[in-house]
């Protein structure tokens, strides 16, 4: 199965792509393929070139910091991840995921409006400490994985893993590959990361708090496209932008009513990082199940606060029309939500 390609971008055909990379929402960097070996694979995907079990793939990579001789796409918010230039697309439960990603990939860095990459380096944080910035690790990539089997389980829409393969190279300061023993001995692999890459599908490749952050104006329009384009039937229909705003106030509902009903909390969802532009709940390695009444409430209070849903409706508003007053229609999606979350806990 073939999709049709951008040849200016390498990236599915979208009308909206290269106003983001004109705007440099999406910005070209270099990577370099790794060694690898593929430790997990998702059988319940139909495509071609998909990983296999057993066997490198081609898709595990790391940001050169140098010249390569291929491409990927950096995105704001996204630290460790990015979109590869590919013709693959996926389709898994009726629904076409025509964006591919590697989680793991190297370290992006977001100031300021700029996107740039770094060279790893231990993290330094007390809760994080031996991990590693800008790399996966294999214990994270198991309960990833575990928990996006859960959320299907449950009915809750999430991205799913193509595959997570152990790497075996990283890259130093120098845009050289060395070894992840190198890499260890060199101060530039924490020593309790296992590197492992996720390889993730996606319908679009956009999340709320992009739109919070910039003029969302392009992603929300580029959402819509490839929204109808994947045939998913879960995602509400739409014909504007409104109606797509209001899609989507109730998929965020119906997704973290069905979360707290079964009894899970994600931990970070409250900066709408985690939560993309057709409504699926991603970064799983956080979720985790619990019989507290006080974290699920103070999860809810956290996505329906000011700089929660809030905020993002009425940046989202502001973006597609931005000649009229947004704060009633912003409180009234919220609303929306909120609805749904209800009539989900019932």
């Amino acid at each position: 199965m073939r999709i049709e390609e951008d040849r200016r971008t390498g990236l599915p055909e979208n009308n909206y792509l290269m106003r983001l990379v004109s705007w440099r929402r999406l910005l070209p960097v270099s990577i370099v393929y790794v060694s690898n070996r593929v430790f997990y694979a998702n059988e319940g995907l139909q495509g071609i070139s998909l990983p296999s079990l057993g066997d490198p793939t081609p898709m595990a990579c790391q940001i050169a910091l140098g010249s390569s001789s291929s491409s990927a796409w950096m995105r704001a918010c996204h630290g460790r991840s990015l979109l590869l230039n590919t013709e693959a697309t996926v389709v898994y439960q009726n629904t076409r995921f025509r964006y591919l990603d590697v989680k793991g990939s190297g370290l992006i860095v977001s100031q300021h409006g700029k996107i740039f990459p770094e060279v790893i380096s231990p993290d330094k944080s007390r809760r994080y400490r031996g991990f590693t910035q800008g790399l996966a690790t294999k214990e994270w990539a198991l309960i990833s994985i575990e928990n996006t089997q859960r959320l299907e389980e449950i009915g809750v829409r999430t991205v799913p893993v193509v595959a997570a393969t152990e790497i075996y190279e990283v890259i130093n300061a120098l845009g050289s590959k060395i070894s992840v023993l190198e890499g260890r001995v060199n101060g530039l692999v924490g020593q309790r990361t296992e590197p492992v890459e996720e390889i993730r599908a996606w319908v679009t490749p956009f999340r709320l708090q992009e739109v919070t952050r910039f003029n969302g104006r392009d992603m929300i329009h580029a959402a819509m496209e490839d929204i109808k384009n994947s045939g998913d039937s879960n995602f509400p229909s739409f014909s504007n932008s409104e109606e797509f705003l209001q899609a989507l106030a109730q998929s965020i509902g119906q997704a973290v009513g069905k979360l707290h009903k079964h009894g899970y909390v994600h931990e970070y969802l409250s900066g709408l990082h985690n939560i993309t532009l057709d409504g699926r709940i991603v970064d799983l390695d956080g979720l985790h199940s619990t019989h507290s009444s006080l974290r699920r409430g103070a999860e809810y209070r956290g996505l329906f606060g000011e700089i929660g849903c809030y905020e993002f409706f009425e940046r989202a508003l502001d973006s597609v029309d931005p000649f009229k007053p947004h704060e009633k229609k912003a409180r009234d999606f919220v609303n929306v939500v909120k609805d749904a979350y209800r009539n989900e806990r019932r």
